[in-house]
């Protein structure tokens, strides 16, 4: 009885309790899962944004597509690069790694100009 008193114990069931009615409520959305690549309307409003920042006009339809497009693109290497395994990048061709540095560059140096 004792051991109920204690004040750590209490928070560690209460913290218990609480993650497990949130593991049971959250439930599974087709978002959740790793393949899915979701550009959202802020996704879209960045790219716009940085468009407008960079070349001073407006943004046509068209390069807005191509825009979302280059993004999705960059989401699947960069994904495709967190899953390849160490042992594989350093027996991976230079121009692959370069590759993959450019693309990295060119979102980065965007931001910044």
């Amino acid at each position: 009885m004792k051991l109920l008193r204690e004040s750590l114990l209490q928070f560690l069931g209460a913290g218990a309790v609480i993650l497990g009615l949130y593991g049971l409520t959250r439930g599974v959305t087709e978002t959740t899962t790793p393949e899915c690549i979701v550009v959202t309307t802020g996704d879209i409003e960045r790219l716009a944004g940085l468009w407008q920042k960079r070349w001073q006009q407006p943004l046509l339809a068209d390069e807005l597509k191509g825009l979302i497009k280059q993004n999705v693109q960059e989401e699947v290497l960069y994904r495709d690069h967190c899953r390849t395994p160490p042992q594989r990048l350093r027996e991976a061709p230079g121009w692959a790694i370069g590759s993959l540095a450019a693309f990295w560059l060119v979102e980065h140096i965007a931001v910044f100009t």
